[in-house]
């Protein structure tokens, strides 16, 4: 599975591109919303694994980007956040998105992607 990693924290994107690379996943790494969506505009992703709270653009409009401009699933996106609040849910369950809350224990997250739609998982 080709898996676009967002997070402006360069430890925690470490941990999890490794955990994903050890589970044979390729997977493209962005510090903010505006790199990631230059780079979704490039590539074919399967999934997205995004930080909410980032610089420059946040991972709830980067996914509301992807969802209004690209054929992309919902399904197919988990949001990580340290800032699970009421604000985060309603936004997060507007836009039909997974999400997990920080700090992120990979084996979650891992069998989270492994529940992903089957139509654009691969």
């Amino acid at each position: 599975m080709h898996i676009l990693l967002v997070d402006d924290h360069e430890k925690v994107r470490v941990n999890i591109y490794q955990a994903l690379i050890e589970q044979g996943h390729t997977v493209t790494q962005a510090d903010n919303g505006l790199c990631a969506l230059s780079y979704f505009k490039k590539e074919q992703f399967d999934a997205i694994i995004a930080d909410y709270k980032m610089p420059i653009m946040d991972g709830l409009k980067l996914c509301e980007n992807i969802l209004s401009e690209y054929d992309f699933s919902s399904d197919n996106i988990i949001v990580l956040s340290t800032e699970v609040n009421e604000h985060f849910k309603a936004k997060a369950n507007k836009l039909k998105l997974e999400w997990l809350s920080k700090p992120i224990d990979i084996d979650v997250l891992l069998e989270k992607l492994a529940e992903l739609s089957p139509s654009q998982a691969a």
